[in-house]
């Protein structure tokens, strides 16, 4: 029993010490960044009751302590709630639309219902064509790029969408300037290469990790040349305790961070342990609320949020 907690509890503390200290830069890490973290919780639950059971205290205050990492740092719980607005409301969803695999209809209508001001999918290439949307969406400006899909209530002032590095990987990411209540901001749909085929078809993790740094390396720098707000939106394939994320993210603030409650997996949709569907912002986007969809026609869970641009401070 004894060496049960005290092994659950060094485990979970190493676990989030070696993911903050190096992220997916080594192959038992970066299996740890996309594996559950449930069954530190799960294990942590079960020491506790025992313990208690037993009469030994200390081993049930050790457990409590273990849980309390494995709920927060390691599985990222947040105890957050919405915000008031003090401007215009504004609101988003962000979809990983699975290429339309499950039910083309059924995505279509879930679109539609969000009645948010901005929709911003993900694999989407060939999933809808203009038309199609435009009969779901008729009072939205569309924008279609390769995989992305950009609807929008507001006017679309600029759009940028860029070529394939020299190698023939693909970006990964479209950026789209729009006119807000306040004046422009600019959004970035983002949606790098998955980490599946370092975890489930045997290739080396390294090249994949490659890949999204670069392509993340450049969805940051189109938003880092916006000298309007930003938000950087969509499926980002990285945790929040991805190395990658913590360093090309930094300039933002995490709308899940700011106002989530409870964990914010996203993925995959029957029984979520990932939070890689993600809003980000600069210091003039103030996050009201962001909430997790209910599971629908995709591999992915929608996520809804609402946020307001806030005037420049003066100085």
């Amino acid at each position: 029993m004894r060496l049960g907690v005290v092994g659950n509890l060094v485990a979970a503390v190493a676990g989030v010490v070696s993911l903050r200290v190096a992220g997916e830069g080594t192959r038992p890490t970066f299996f740890l960044l996309y594996i559950p973290h449930h069954p530190f919780a799960v294990l942590s639950i079960a020491c506790f009751v025992v313990a208690l059971m037993l009469r030994r205290h200390l081993l049930a205050g050790l457990s409590l302590v273990t849980l309390l990492v494995a709920l927060f740092p390691l599985m990222g719980l947040r105890l957050h709630g919405g915000r008031a607005a003090n401007g215009r409301r504004l609101r988003l969803l962000t979809y990983n639309v699975f290429y339309a695999k499950l039910d083309r209809t059924a995505l279509a209508r879930e679109i539609a219902a969000a009645s948010a001001d901005l929709v911003l999918l993900q694999a989407s290439r060939s999933t809808f064509s203009k038309g199609e949307l435009h009969a779901q969406l008729p009072d939205m400006t569309l924008q279609l790029n390769d995989e992305f899909v950009l609807a929008t209530k507001l006017p679309l002032r600029a759009v940028e969408f860029p070529d394939r590095f020299p190698d023939g990987v693909a970006p990964c990411w479209a950026a789209y300037t729009l006119e807000g209540p306040i004046g422009p901001f600019r959004v970035v749909n983002v949606h790098p290469y998955s980490a599946r085929s370092g975890l489930m078809d045997g290739a080396d993790p390294r090249e994949g990790i490659e890949n999204r740094r670069r392509q993340i390396a450049g969805a940051t720098e189109a938003a880092a040349r916006s000298t309007e707000p930003v938000l950087i939106v969509g499926d980002t394939n990285l945790p929040p305790l991805s190395a990658l994320g913590r360093k090309y993210f930094a300039p933002y603030h995490d709308a899940f961070d700011d106002v989530g409650f409870g964990f914010g997996y996203t993925f995959p949709t029957k029984i979520p342990w990932m939070r890689i569907d993600r809003a980000l912002g600069s210091p003039q986007i103030r996050f009201l609320s962001v909430r997790v969809m209910p599971r629908g026609a995709s591999d992915h869970r929608a996520l809804m949020v609402d946020f307001e641009i806030e005037p420049p401070r003066v100085r």
